[in-house]
C-alpha cells in the first residue's frame, strides 16, 4: 500500500473516478482504495436505493466489507433522494473519511452528482413539492419545456429538452423558489483539490461489455429482483422507471418476450453511456480529466497528485 496524505496544507485531496456505465469505474475505485488506503463514495443515483442491487451493478458484499463504501443503500425506492440530499450526505461522508485519515474516492456515472461536488453547487434544502410535481408530470414533454422557456429561460438554454425528470425538477424549483435552477449549479470555489480519472473504452469494447453485462444481470436474477421491488413498491416508485427495470413492465404483463427485454436493456444502456460521455466531455472543458483504459494507467496520475 502506498502511503499518501489525503490532504495538503492548502486543500483536502479527493480522487474522482467517472465515465460511462460498464467502463470499469468500480473496479478501479476498489483497486485505488486498496492501494492508497481509501474509502469509496458512490456517485450513482440508483445505488442509493435498497433492493436495487443487480440492475445497478452495486458493489458486492465482499467488496463492501473489504473497503468501506458510502451512500449505498441509504433509502428505499419510495423515498425520493434529491440532488441536494445526495450532495449534503456526500459532504458529510467526505469529512468523515478525511477525519479518519483515509483518502476519499468519489466514483460513479451520475454526472450531476459528481459536478455538484466538483463545482460546489449551492443547492436549496427545500423538500420536493409532491402535489406540484404530480401536476407537472401530467404535461407532455414539449409543454414542460415550453413552460420552462417562459419561467426560467436561463435554464432552458442549458437543459436537455427531452429529459422529463429534469424538466419537472427545474420547473418545480423555479415555481417554488422563484429562482433559476441553473443559478444553483454555477461553479463556485471549493475547499477540495481533485484528481479526476475518466474511465473509457473504445466504442466496440464498451458495446460488447454492456451487452455481456446485461446478460449476466439477467442470469444473476434481475427478473426476480424486479418482481420483488414491484410487489413491495409498485411501478409508481420513480426509481423503477430507470434503465434495467422499466423494460420488464411489459414482460410481466405478458406483452413482451424475455429476449426482447434483454435487447431493450442493452440498447437503452448503450444510449445511456452515450449521454454520460456527452456530459463528461462538457465537464472536461472546465476540469482536467485524465482518461484511462486500464487500471494500471491511473496509478501515475494518483501517485503524482498525492505527492504534489
Amino acid at each position: 500500500m502506498d502511503p499518501a496524505p489525503y490532504a495538503s496544507k492548502r486543500k483536502a485531496k479527493i480522487i474522482v473516478i467517472l465515465g460511462p456505465t460498464a467502463a470499469g469505474k468500480s473496479a478501479l475505485a476498489l483497486f485505488l482504495a486498496q492501494r492508497f488506503d481509501g474509502e469509496i463514495i458512490s456517485a450513482d443515483a440508483l445505488q442509493v436505493y435498497r433492493g436495487m442491487d443487480i440492475g445497478t451493478s452495486k458493489p458486492t458484499q465482499a467488496d463492501r466489507e473489504a473497503i468501506p463504501h458510502h451512500l449505498i443503500d441509504i433509502a428505499t425506492p419510495d423515498e425520493p433522494i434529491t440532488l441536494a440530499d445526495w450532495q449534503r450526505r456526500a459532504q458529510v461522508a467526505l469529512t468523515t473519511i478525511m477525519q479518519a485519515g483515509k483518502l476519499p474516492i468519489l466514483v460513479g456515472g451520475t454526472g450531476l452528482y459528481i459536478s455538484s461536488i466538483l463545482e460546489n453547487y449551492k443547492l436549496p434544502a427545500s423538500k420536493p413539492d409532491a402535489s406540484l410535481r404530480k401536476a407537472l408530470e401530467r404535461h407532455a414533454t414539449t409543454s414542460l419545456y415550453g413552460q420552462l422557456c417562459k419561467i426560467d429561460p436561463q435554464t432552458a438554454t442549458r437543459i436537455d429538452e427531452h429529459n422529463r425528470r429534469r424538466l419537472v425538477r427545474a420547473l418545480e424549483h423555479a415555481i417554488t423558489t422563484g429562482s433559476s435552477f441553473y443559478e444553483n449549479q454555477k461553479q463556485r470555489p471549493t475547499e477540495f483539490e481533485f484528481c479526476i480519472i475518466g474511465c473509457n473504452l473504445p466504442q466496440d469494447q464498451l458495446t460488447e461489455r454492456i451487452n455481456e453485462r446485461v446478460i449476466a444481470m439477467v442470469l444473476a436474477g434481475l427478473e426476480r429482483e424486479v418482481k420483488s421491488l414491484v410487489r413491495r413498491y409498485s411501478w409508481r416508485a420513480h426509481p423503477l422507471t430507470a434503465i434495467g427495470y422499466k423494460e420488464w413492465r411489459e414482460y410481466l404483463m405478458r406483452r413482451r418476450k424475455l429476449a426482447e427485454v434483454i435487447v431493450l436493456i442493452q440498447r437503452n444502456t448503450r444510449r445511456l453511456a452515450k449521454r454520460q460521455m456527452t456530459w463528461f466531455k462538457k465537464l472536461n472543458r472546465r476540469h482536467d480529466i485524465a482518461w484511462v483504459h486500464a487500471t494500471a494507467d491511473a496509478i501515475p496520475f494518483v501517485r503524482g497528485f498525492l505527492k504534489s
